[in-house]
């Protein structure tokens, strides 16, 4: 038992540690993305349009962006200063290339709040592209609710990871079929992701029931995503762990009495039997009639 009980612990910690390995990465090489984003967020704040130009010229023709630039500038018009959050980035290497995209938000201290990515490539000394969102009211229109369902959805994680712990307790301490694979499938979980917004999908994938429940408001995407982590493992093992459990051994029942051995005395025939006062009185009886004896 001990040793199965080894095993089984052994196993979940690989699990475990291969899931870190995989689910964790290194920073991002972002190269010069954030120097980059910095100089042109200097560039927007002092509406600087030539030196904004020229860090996009290469991908970008001066009609075009002059347009954008008359759609971006409202936002920071009235802004002196900023703080700049990085909250995201990818890197997608195809045909040789290799693109980096970087997700800031930026906090201008006239109260609005930017979303800025900045997209650069090997071939292309200055910014491949450029995305800049006002996303104020998004954010302000989804803080009303995702603190609270976020904690929700925090306590219900908690009764999730009890529940997985004590369905898998109890599979440990049960004598049943298929123990080991019982022990590794009750840690499970079937996972949903619903983005809701601008960007609607549903995804569905199978994880660990370690996943926590969360929900964030997008402002890449104008959109609040809500993961839920369901524990199916930890359920059927409950709903079929009786069906598995070895039932115990009972014990062989005594074996009956076997009968008492007849003595002979108890089936010999019945005699009749006399004291001795009891034979002189009938040998002293008187003979009947006619049967007397002659003087």
């Amino acid at each position: 038992m001990k040793s199965t009980l080894i095993r089984i612990i052994l196993l979940i910690l690989c699990a475990l540690t291969l899931l870190s390995l995989v689910s964790c990465t290194a920073d991002m090489d972002v190269g010069n993305n954030t120097v980059l984003a910095e100089q042109f967020m200097h560039h927007l704040m002092h509406d600087d349009y030539a030196a904004a130009y020229d860090m996009v010229k290469e991908t970008v023709s001066d009609t075009e962006f002059r347009a954008y630039w008359a759609t971006i500038r409202p936002a920071v018009a009235d802004a002196e200063t900023y703080e700049m959050e990085q909250i995201g980035w990818n890197v997608n290497r195809s045909g040789g290339l290799t693109t980096r995209t970087t997700a800031y938000q930026v906090y201008p201290d006239n109260g609005r709040t930017i979303l800025l990515r900045i997209v650069t490539r090997d071939d292309i000394e200055c910014i491949a592209g450029v995305h800049f969102s006002d996303v104020t009211d998004f954010l302000k229109h989804t803080e009303t609710f995702v603190p609270t369902v976020s904690i929700i959805l925090l306590v219900v994680s908690g009764l999730a990871l009890a529940f997985t712990v004590w369905m898998f307790v109890d599979c440990l301490r049960r004598k049943m079929k298929y123990k080991v694979l019982w022990a590794i499938m009750i840690f499970v979980a079937f996972a949903v992701t619903v983005t809701t917004g601008e960007t609607s999908a549903i995804q569905f994938n199978v994880s660990l029931s370690f996943q926590i429940n969360t929900i964030v408001a997008d402002p890449g995407l104008l959109a609040v995503v809500t993961k839920v982590a369901v524990p199916v493992g930890a359920i059927l093992y409950c709903c079929l762990r009786k069906r598995f459990t070895i039932a115990p051994n009972t014990p062989a029942e005594e074996s009956a009495e076997p009968d008492r051995p007849v003595q002979a005395a108890d089936t010999a025939p019945a005699t009749d039997t006399y004291t001795s006062d009891e034979a002189e009185a009938k040998t002293s009886e008187p003979a009947e009639e006619g049967n007397q004896p002659q003087e």
